[in-house]
C-alpha cells in the first residue's frame, strides 16, 4: 500500500506459496547483506514497514535497506 500525492495505491500480492517463498528468501538475503557489513547504519525490513517521504507521499515496499 502506498500513498503518492495524496492517492491511495493498493498492490494485492499474489498468495501462492512460491511467491511467499521468493519474498522470504528476499528479505533474508537483505538481512544477511546488512549483517555481513557492519560498517553499514541503518536497518533492514520487510513488507510491514512503511516509510513516510519528505513530500507527505508514503510508501510500503516488499523489502527495504535504509541507512542512517
Amino acid at each position: 500500500m502506498n500513498l503518492i500525492e495524496g492517492q491511495l495505491e493498493i498492490i494485492m500480492s499474489p498468495t501462492h506459496n512460491i511467491t511467499n517463498e521468493r519474498k522470504a528468501e528476499t528479505i533474508y538475503q537483505i538481512g544477511h547483506w546488512r549483517k555481513s557489513n557492519k560498517n553499514l547504519v541503518g536497518y533492514w525490513g520487510g513488507s510491514s514497514g512503511g516509510f513516510r517521504l519528505p513530500n507527505g507521499d508514503i510508501l510500503g515496499p516488499d523489502a527495504s535497506v535504509v541507512e542512517n
